[in-house]
């Protein structure tokens, strides 16, 4: 009944938009359940969180809110990866600092554990990398080739002319050069994470082949063309030859 009343409102008032969005097609959302290990995590968690935020215990009365609250808590971790004992401890140390007595959103404490995972790969923060970004930027000029330049750290050469490179090639603007630079701190973290070390810099010796032809690129060049076009370089060469001597002579 108040569904039909509804959709006599939404018609009432013109509402087109509302009766479109009734009318659409439920999708359902992707979800990612928590396993058992992601609950098992959580439970330990928690009653370290309740000496930390004491006020979750003015709220937190019954069976029935801490189901409520666990299921929310373990569904944010499992949809964002936040799997380990380390990454827990990481957003733990960071609850810690907190002057507020109150339990922050689960959003919020995973947001800790991202910072702490950054800090356990041995990352710099976005704030640093773009200061050195600038930094670079502005004094590049003074130095032969990156390498050269004095980095804070190694893994500031990889970001920033990586980031240089992309704000050339695609006319990046300081917004869009944070988001490049938050998606290469992610890709590193991983591959830390995994084990892999940050190389050093690497001065990068310079291709001193020749440039392969326009035909040899198109593959209409063959040895028999490269021969025929070797005897006329050579004839030019001969009679530009001569003509010098000619020259000289006079």
């Amino acid at each position: 009944m108040k569904g039909i009343q509804s959709i006599q409102r939404h018609i009432g008032n013109r509402n087109g938009a509302a009766l479109a969005a009734m009318s659409a097609p439920q999708q359902n959302a992707i979800c990612f359940e928590p396993d058992a290990n992601v609950r098992q995590l959580f439970n330990g968690l928690f009653q370290q969180l309740r000496v930390i935020f004491p006020a979750v215990n003015a709220h937190i009365k019954t069976q029935a809110e801490l189901d409520e609250l666990r299921q929310q808590w373990t569904r944010a971790f499992a949809e964002n990866g936040i799997n380990s004992p380390a990454l827990i401890q990481m957003g733990l140390q960071r609850a810690r600092l907190s002057e507020s007595p109150f339990l922050p959103s689960p959003g919020q404490f995973i947001a800790w554990c991202r910072e702490g995972s950054s800090q356990l790969a041995g990352l710099p923060d976005l704030e640093s990398v773009m200061a050195e970004f600038q930094h670079y930027s502005a004094q590049r000029g003074f130095y032969a080739t990156p390498e050269c330049f004095p980095w804070s750290a190694p893994i500031m050469f990889w970001l920033v002319t990586d980031m240089r490179r992309a704000m050339l090639q695609y006319n990046h603007t300081a917004g869009e050069l944070r988001k490049v630079a938050e998606r290469l701190l992610k890709q590193w973290e991983k591959k830390i994470l995994a084990g892999q070390p940050i190389p050093a810099p690497k001065t990068q010796l310079a291709d001193l082949r020749r440039p392969p032809t326009i035909g040899t690129e198109q593959g209409i060049a063959t040895a028999k063309t490269d021969a025929k076009g070797q005897e006329f370089l050579n004839a030019i060469r001969a009679r530009h030859s001569r003509g010098n001597t000619t020259t000289n002579e006079d």
